[in-house]
């Protein structure tokens, strides 16, 4: 018991009352600064205990962490999926991950959808109401339409787009100035006429 209210107190910490998203690891560094996340990342790995000895802030009686060593903290909840890459929405079908430069945007027209709404789907319906042929999403929160590649976008590592969607942390949604959620996606032009290409 005494883990898990270490954790409930770490992850209360860390965590603004308002936050949406659930993780199941919690970490204290340096007595006052709280990480949270849902793996263990960047080749992180067990230390001696002896290295996490800075007395937490808010409580001295506890040790929060170490310079550069954190005290760990699991709720027992398994972690959620990782994102995932969407190959295909209803008739429209992932390009790749593509360049795009700020003034030279390789998919000329900005939404209007709200960032925090953006994710894979939405945007491919947004464009498809517009009329357009492409769609694509970057920096996790950004949708653009075009008729066409322009501006010289090229096809680029696929691992380059690797942020989430803003409306939904289970797929990716392009990078920095790197366009869609992995790729541009377009409605092929032999399935125009076969229906809403969003069913």
């Amino acid at each position: 018991m005494a883990l898990l209210t270490s954790f409930l107190v770490a992850l209360a910490a860390c965590l603004p009352v308002d936050q949406d998203d659930v993780y199941v690891y919690a970490g204290v560094e340096y007595g006052d600064t709280c990480f949270c996340g849902n793996g263990i990342d960047n080749q992180g790995v067990p230390a001696d205990s002896s290295n996490c000895d800075i007395a937490c802030t808010g409580d001295s009686s506890e040790t929060c962490g170490g310079d550069y060593y954190l005290d760990i903290y699991w709720s027992g909840d398994p972690p959620p999926p990782p994102p995932v890459t969407v190959y295909q929405v209803g008739h429209w079908v992932l390009l790749g991950c593509y360049s795009d430069a700020d003034g030279a945007r390789t998919l000329t027209t900005t939404s209007d959808l709200a960032p925090s709404s953006v994710t894979v789907e939405s945007c491919t319906s947004y464009c498809y109401d517009g009329g357009f042929n492409y769609a694509g999403v970057e920096y996790d929160q950004q949708c653009y339409c075009g008729l066409a590649i322009e501006n010289g976008g090229q096809p680029i590592n696929l691992g380059n787009c690797d942020m989430v969607c803003a409306g939904n942390t289970s797929e990716y949604c392009g990078g920095s100035y790197t366009l869609d959620g992995k790729g541009a996606m377009r409605r092929p032009a032999t399935d125009a006429e076969q229906g809403d290409p969003m069913t």
